[in-house]
């Protein structure tokens, strides 16, 4: 049985999702692509589609999930940091607490 191999991204990318909806996703840094795929009546796809970009965490395996109709794509993203804009330092706080 003979295989065909196409590259399908143009960028390149990594974690291909194919998804039932007949679309392939991949990730490019932290921008999401995808491509409609075509068997019939010949192998064919689209042009590759920015999808979004956004601030993740990178995790073991797949960083995301996509909903089995391509509408949404399950991204567990990076939490903005809290940011204080003070920090107070107490010196020889034992001896106030102990004066009292």
């Amino acid at each position: 049985e003979a295989s065909t191999v196409r590259q399908i991204s143009t960028e390149g990318g990594v974690e291909p999702v194919w998804c039932p909806c007949g679309e392939l996703f991949w990730r490019h840094g932290n921008r999401w692509m995808s491509v409609v795929v075509r068997t019939q009546p010949a192998l064919s796809w689209d042009p590759p589609q920015f999808v979004f970009q956004t601030d993740f965490i990178d995790t073991e395996g797949r960083s995301y999930d996509v909903s089995s109709d391509g509408k949404r794509l399950l991204v567990v993203k990076r939490a903005e940091p809290y940011e204080r804009s003070r920090i107070y330092l107490v010196t020889n706080w034992m001896e106030k607490v102990l004066r009292r």
